[in-house]
């Protein structure tokens, strides 16, 4: 019998649930142990919310917890909200294992929060959204666009630059996320009206048709709604039908297909959309597949700010050639970026080999072992270096002491880094397997190598040692693609084509 791997598991509910019964009856000590390191279910806690619960061992809490207690919506600690969670993830409530768990062998390690209860008592409900509705109806303009997160990261970062954009042509953007996040405080500094909202009601509340109906309401007093990212798009499949244009702007790859939950979803969700933008070719690529071909996608690649134009020249001449070649390494640790792919590069190196190294890049708590092979190599290796999670301020400013810019992803939509890699005319080497390599021509401006392919980072980075002057001109001529895709006044004019096309689709609806 074929043995099923641990993301199988847990990415396919039916299998989920297999393994759900393994790890509470066979495995059953195990399971336990991973519930109570993670901090997230605290006995104390929980007793206080059952009945009788000053009578039930923390056993027979947990255990009640996971069976019925989080279909009551009881929490299992201060640090996890189970409405709010499962409003993430509704699809859940079909199966029989608890957003805890779920968050435990698969939310944990795609970036998802387990909210706060204390956080969720600001997050806005019910009729609280009659009063941004009002709000929409003084506009002139008013839009909405719908974000799953406010982390600092791609997609709600490129959703920020839309919201700005688009307040330059008139237009009045409220941005709304599932949950709390860094990137927040910059949305408010930029003068962008922004909320924290359960946007998508959940079955298992009893104010559930009450809650679609505030929904429709609210979504109806802006002029059109655009979904970001392919999760904020499968929602909208059980979101109620509103009589206002609804885009979606995608930026994810097929990593994405993975999640049954998408997987059979998307083309119910995109059906209802009136149009359908996807950030590069790769991403449609990857998604067009699972469609109705009848849908039509359309490219748009975000825009972002020069820094080119932030910096002071270094005044080195360009025709000096560097007695050690510097790459950068940005991202978070992990294995879709490709850092097992450069530690596999670097072992091969020669010891006298002229070139540095250095990694920039956040943590990833589900990737510990690379991470601690990361830290490894740097310290054993004085031409590695890992500089850890930056500001993005501080992050630009390595562009600054490097010659060239890796990205050998697995899976990468269409990487921030690399744009602003070209702004600043450093050469980047990039994976067959992201969007930036749609733009590139081989040796032109930038360099292609093979995704999850050792040799063939290895052949690339030699070149770049061995043929500095070129890559120096690759930089220059990488430069050219970043004005011609990436440069702010490119994305204002995309951005005012699809207000043009939401507003022509909206006259058409009245």
């Amino acid at each position: 019998m074929k043995s099923l791997s641990f993301k199988q598991l847990v990415t396919n509910p039916v299998r989920f649930g297999f393994m759900h019964l393994m790890s509470l009856y066979i495995k059953r000590s195990k399971w336990r142990k991973i519930i109570e390191s993670s901090g997230l279910f605290d006995a104390d806690y929980y007793r206080s919310q059952v009945s009788g619960g000053e009578y039930m061992s923390d056993s027979e809490l947990l255990d009640h917890y996971l069976r019925s207690g989080w279909k009551l919506g009881y929490n299992p600690s201060s640090s996890f909200c189970t409405f709010i969670y499962c409003d993430q993830f509704f699809w859940l409530n079909n199966f029989s294992y608890s957003p805890l768990e779920h968050y435990l062998f698969w939310g944990n390690r795609h970036a998802c929060s387990p909210i706060m209860v204390s956080d969720s008592e600001s997050i806005v409900y019910g009729e609280a959204l009659e009063k941004w509705g009002t709000w929409a109806k003084r506009q002139e303009r008013p839009v909405l666009l719908i974000s799953h997160e406010y982390s600092n990261t791609g997609a709600p970062m490129t959703l920020l630059w839309m919201a700005e954009s688009m307040k330059k042509m008139g237009l009045a953007p409220l941005m709304v996320s599932l949950t709390k996040g860094k990137l927040q405080g910059e949305i408010t500094r930029k003068g962008i009206e922004n909320i924290v909202v359960d946007l998508f009601p959940s079955p298992v509340r009893e104010e559930y048709e009450f809650e679609r109906l505030c929904l429709k309401r609210f979504m109806e007093s802006f002029d059109f709604v655009l979904f970001n990212c392919i999760i904020g798009l499968c929602w909208a499949a059980d979101l109620p039908k509103i009589d206002k244009p609804c885009l979606c702007w995608i930026h994810d790859g097929p990593n994405a297909m993975r999640n049954v939950f998408i997987t059979s979803r998307l083309k119910e969700s995109i059906s209802r959309m009136s149009l359908v933008y996807a950030v590069s070719q790769f991403t449609i690529d990857a998604f067009a597949p699972h469609c109705d071909k009848n849908i039509e996608f359309h490219l748009f690649p975000y825009g972002i700010l020069d820094i080119e134009d932030n910096q002071e020249p270094s005044g080195e001449s360009s025709n000096k050639e560097p007695e050690i070649v510097k790459f950068l390494m940005p991202g978070q640790i992990s294995r879709r970026k490709g850092h097992h792919i450069l530690l596999e590069v670097i072992k091969r190196l020669p010891d006298d080999c002229k070139i540095r190294i250095i990694i920039a890049g956040p943590k990833n708590d589900a990737e510990q072992s690379l991470y601690e092979q990361v830290c490894n190599c740097a310290e054993a290796d004085d031409r590695i270096e890992y500089r850890g999670e930056l500001s993005h301020d501080k992050f630009i400013k390595l562009y600054d002491e490097v010659d060239v810019v890796l990205c050998p992803s697995l899976a990468d939509p269409l990487p921030i880094v690399c744009a602003e890699a070209m702004s600043k005319k450093k050469a980047v080497i990039v994976s067959d397997h992201t969007g930036t390599a749609g733009l590139i021509d081989d040796k032109k401006n930038g360099l292609i190598v093979k995704a999850g392919n050792t040799d063939s980072l290895a052949d690339a980075i030699c070149y770049a040692i061995e043929h500095p002057r070129e890559m120096k001109e690759v930089g220059r001529q990488g430069r050219k693609v970043f004005e011609e895709v990436f440069d702010v006044d490119s994305f204002d004019r995309r951005v005012a084509q699809m207000v043009d096309a939401a507003y022509s689709i909206k006259s058409k609806k009245v």
